[in-house]
């Protein structure tokens, strides 16, 4: 037996008795960080990974996003990072409610400057006005880079940010 059809296996049999909180709505911070809500493990009910499946995939990209927004444990850093830049975004997240027509449309735009950390002017313009696109897509030891190197800068982004998205 291959070394992938060992692993395949016992993926294949752990995967029904993999257990996760579905209520565990933890919330980005920066980068992978995470700020977990206050909770009493009589409250916590496991279901298995199995069970979620349908709720957190789909075979195209931005549906798939946009499910896991409500899973955020199952995110990567990168898609934190996308999460951060539409919540910045008042076309993209209005009245704090995704606007899924919009994100499925400029699906491939938004990635890329996730990839490219940046800005890419594909946008419509306005959507990001305002928005520090380059601080919103660091990932933590960007930050932290920033933050030893120019204290007073990296305050004054995350100021600006943070006021942004309460705009």
């Amino acid at each position: 037996m291959s070394l992938a059809n060992y692993i395949e296996n016992l993926l294949q049999a752990d995967w029904p008795k993999s257990q996760v909180d579905p209520q565990d709505h933890r919330e980005p911070t920066h980068g992978t960080e995470l700020q977990h809500r206050e909770r009493k493990p009589d409250d916590i009910t496991y279901t298995p990974l199995s069970d979620l499946a349908d709720a957190l995939y789909d075979e195209d990209d931005a549906n798939r996003f946009l499910k896991q927004t409500k899973y955020s444990w199952s995110m990567t850093g990168d898609q934190f990072r996308l999460l951060d830049l539409i919540r910045s975004s008042p076309a993209l997240f209005p009245k704090g409610r995704y606007n899924e027509s919009a994100i499925k449309e400029h699906w491939e735009t938004l990635n890329a400057m996730v990839e490219a950390k940046r800005d890419t002017g594909e946008l419509p313009d306005g959507w990001l006005k305002g928005v520090d696109v380059e601080f919103v897509l660091m990932n933590e030891k960007e930050r932290i880079a920033l933050y030893r190197r120019d204290p007073e800068e990296f305050t004054q982004r995350s100021q600006r940010h943070l006021a942004s998205k309460k705009a």
